[in-house]
């Protein structure tokens, strides 16, 4: 994606050779935008938000449009900055978290993190970064430290530095690396430009544009992070649904869903990771064999090297049933096995029994004492040597708690 600066267009280029497509026009108030777009999310998922700050220089303000039904909403969000030390900047860049809050650099003003809604969260030193920059992105988040990657201009620098913000430390930033210089050419019409690149072994690559002195890309001695972003359960139905964002990933293999009721950590699932990604990623697990009671989950991060690293916890109170229920199995009709699942309020003796189409029991596939909760039973038509037809089950249950009985019946078919 790119900008039409003068006309304050957007448009978008499918590859080199394709001819430009106007993504949206914007006209609204008489700020002029700054050259240095950001762009985050994913435009084939319509995910995409358009970054960019104002570069008149007495209006603080930053733009955000997002993407509808696949489309560019062509009226931005306007993020007004507050903030008491700077009343008046020129063109600007921005480098968002994926939680709303963005760093904010112009040229000739210090580097600041504003929250979401545009108020001030802090100033970086100027011994860390010098007032000659104004590109800047975010790389992400590693060891509690927000990495931010700089193009600075200026006598001695016509290069990158990448700094370390600790969170909720933003004046204890520091130098975390820095490349070569470019040159030492007077820049005379523009102030460059920044982008980076995840690779495969976990290292960024830099790319790093100067008007006078050039193109260069550099790697990254140190990895830079895979950031897990978000990480929640919750309890739908009779399953906990557990959902994860990364904003960057590298050399990922794997995240292994572990689950704890109280007694020692278990693997339950896998899902693949997206391996090196720098765009914004969604997962989720449903974990549908989850027992009563308070349950924690976390994500074991396998990287493909066999390194790995957990998510922090989370956990959700998995709670009893008001009554007791036998559901309709599922698939009906199947072939050839089903699941039966069933709820009980209180302790209970359960029998559940197989009958065929003339009342002959023909099986009988629960019958024991059985706790409170959420319970399902896996039916194998081949185990039991049932032929096509049809088939009742009936499920009884013996309150122990007060001798009540339940008893209720379903049909199924097997159809081979």
């Amino acid at each position: 994606m790119s900008k039409l600066k003068n006309n304050s267009c957007f448009f978008l280029w499918n590859n080199e050779a394709s001819l430009p497509v106007l993504a949206f026009k914007y006209l609204g108030d008489a700020a002029r935008l700054g050259d240095k777009i950001t762009v985050t999310g994913n435009y084939t998922a319509g995910t995409a938000t358009v970054w960019a700050a104002s570069a008149t220089f007495a209006l603080l303000k930053v733009y955000k449009w997002t993407m509808s039904g696949g489309v560019f909403n062509p009226v931005p969000t306007v993020v007004t900055l507050v903030d008491p030390t700077t009343t008046a900047a020129g063109s600007a860049s921005v480098g968002p978290l994926p939680n709303g809050d963005f760093y904010w650099k112009a040229g000739g003003t210090g580097l600041r993190k504003f929250a979401a809604d545009g108020n001030l969260l802090g100033s970086v030193p100027g011994t860390v970064v010098a007032s000659g920059s104004n590109a800047l992105r975010y790389l992400g988040t590693i060891g509690g430290n927000e990495l931010v990657v700089l193009y600075q201009f200026g006598a001695g620098n016509e290069n990158a530095r990448i700094i370390q913000v600790p969170v909720g430390n933003i004046a204890g930033a520091s130098l975390y690396e820095l490349t070569p210089t470019l040159g030492s050419n007077t820049n005379l019409n523009g102030t460059g430009d920044i982008a980076f690149r995840i690779n495969n072994d976990g290292s960024a690559t830099i790319f790093v544009l100067n008007t006078n002195n050039g193109f260069g890309a550099y790697s990254t001695l140190r990895p830079v992070p895979v950031e897990l972003t978000s990480f929640a359960a919750s309890v739908v139905g009779k399953e906990v649904v557990l959902n994860w964002t990364t904003a960057t990933e590298s050399n990922s293999k794997e995240y292994q869903i572990e689950r704890s009721s109280g007694n020692g950590w278990q693997t339950i699932a896998s899902v693949e990771a997206a391996g090196t990604s720098t765009e914004f990623r969604n997962y989720s697990f449903t974990d549908r064999n989850a027992a009563t009671g308070k349950l924690n989950y976390r994500l074991k991060m396998v990287d493909f090297d066999g390194t790995f690293e957990y998510s922090n916890v989370v956990n959700v109170e998995f709670g009893v049933p008001g009554s007791f229920s036998v559901s309709q199995n599922y698939p009906n009709p199947f072939n050839p096995t089903t699941r039966i699942d069933y709820q009980l309020p209180a302790d209970a003796n359960v029998t559940i029994e197989l009958y065929d189409i003339t009342g002959q029991k023909v099986a009988s596939l629960i019958s024991q004492e059985m706790s409170a909760g959420y319970h399902s039973f896996d039916l194998d038509a081949v185990k039991y040597r049932l032929s096509t037809g049809m088939y009742v089950y009936r499920m009884v249950a013996i309150d122990k708690s007060n001798g009540s009985a339940f008893m209720e019946s379903r049909k199924l078919m097997i159809l081979k």
